[in-house]
């Protein structure tokens, strides 16, 4: 076919040729052959005046240049990859060791909590029987403990978990003096004031790992690991100091300054729970209890006690269990207002009622050892007392009264018939 300008048509085949040579891996030189088989013209002239006769200069060189392996990475390049791929692992090895201090940090966290629950028991009510229970070390034992092998097990010279009822001397003298319970030579308050009392074992419900319970880090105590795992434990009177020493195990951070962990550090920080007479405990000031008369007829005074003429001399204890290397004692919290004002002063008509306050503190023989009136969260028993002394056998009021930590204090009646 003749066309109108050869040598566009020689410059466009060469194009194609070109193209079609790198698709198969073929040699652009071996395409470019003269029908004989033999090498075109080695000079290129494009002539159209003799029907586009095409010669190809340097032919021989474009075709080695074409099929010339491609040269690889330079060794800036390489450098460049290197440093990239080095910067990237650096990130994602910083985000796991944030990461892995975070989940310890939390993990320190939960089991502070799993600390607190065992002391004061669960955070919502627990029903059982159709009744609020009412759990924990605390409410168990009357006080908080003193190290974190007491949640483990039972102390020496503990009282372990029993029924068990006060028996009283006749005389409550000394609204400061324990009372040992259990005593065969007091008068027992029967029936109606027998309380589950007592050290159960543990309180950390399965949670310990080879008879403990570590923070999140695994810290190991210098001094006192075998009762507090590792943990910093401060005890005092009415309160219990638990810290995790964090990724260091040294109080404040390695880093820091001032004791506060740098920027992006905070999660290997130190961790503290502090647990007071606020978590666990009730205070009994302006506690009043109302004495009713459920019966029919009219109660005479003077059946409480001897010398009582009327019953603005009758008055209250509340009786709480505390259970320590001492053994079981019971405490003891006098009332301190009595309010009756009856028609007859002397007896309590039918319907009729008396109010019995309780004040801020107990007070004691020795004015210096006046205690706070507060009581830990539990079942205690209350006792209708006349100047102090119990009332005769069968005429014993008792009742037993639940005091809720973060509650207001029971509306408690006790009723005579």
């Amino acid at each position: 076919k003749k066309h109108k300008n050869p040598c566009v048509f020689w410059r466009r085949r060469l194009v194609v040729l070109s193209e079609d040579a790198d698709k198969r891996n073929v040699p652009l030189w071996t395409k470019l052959t003269s029908s004989a088989g033999q090498p075109t013209p080695s000079g290129f002239a494009c002539h159209p005046s003799n029907g586009g006769e095409l010669t190809l200069p340097l032919l021989r060189q474009q075709v080695i240049s074409a099929n010339r392996v491609p040269a690889g990475f330079t060794l800036i390049e390489l450098l460049l990859v290197v440093a990239i791929l080095s910067a990237v692992t650096l990130a994602a090895s910083g985000l796991m060791v944030e990461d892995r201090a975070r989940a310890r940090f939390d993990d320190t966290r939960n089991r502070l909590l799993v600390l607190r629950r065992a002391a004061l028991g669960a955070q919502m009510p627990v029903y059982g029987g159709g009744e609020i229970r009412l759990s924990g070390f605390v409410a168990d034992n009357g006080r908080l403990p003193e190290n974190l092998r007491e949640l483990l097990e039972t102390p020496s010279g503990h009282f372990d978990q029993k029924g068990v009822v006060p028996a009283l001397s006749g005389t409550i003298d000394d609204a400061c003096r324990q009372i040992d319970t259990g005593s065969s030579t007091g008068t027992s308050l029967g029936e109606a004031a027998r309380l589950l009392k007592g050290h159960r074992g543990n309180y950390l419900a399965g949670v310990a790992h080879d008879g403990a319970l570590r923070d999140g880090w695994g810290n190991v105590g210098q001094g006192d690991d075998a009762i507090n795992f590792g943990w910093d434990v401060s005890a005092a009177a009415g309160a219990i100091t638990i810290t995790s020493l964090g990724a260091d195990n040294t109080a404040g951070c390695a880093s820091a300054s001032g004791g506060v962990c740098a920027t992006g550090m905070e999660a290997e920080a130190d961790q503290t729970m502090t647990l007071t007479s606020a978590d666990g405990f009730v205070s009994l000031d302006a506690w009043q209890v109302t004495i009713k008369n459920a019966g029919e007829a009219d109660i005479d005074a003077s059946e409480y006690g001897a010398g009582v003429s009327h019953f603005g001399q009758l008055g209250l204890t509340l009786l709480v269990f505390e259970n320590t290397h001492a053994g079981a004692q019971w405490r003891q919290f006098r009332s301190t207002d009595n309010s009756c004002a009856t028609s007859d002063p002397g007896k309590l008509a039918p319907g009729e009622r008396c109010v019995i306050g309780f004040a801020a503190r107990v007070e004691c023989s020795d004015a210096s050892q006046h205690i706070p009136a507060v009581v830990p969260q539990g079942r205690h028993v209350l006792v209708l007392t006349a100047a102090h002394d119990l009332p005769p056998s069968g005429r014993q009021i008792v009742t037993q009264v639940d005091f809720y930590p973060g509650a207001i204090q029971p509306n408690s009646v006790l009723e005579i018939r």
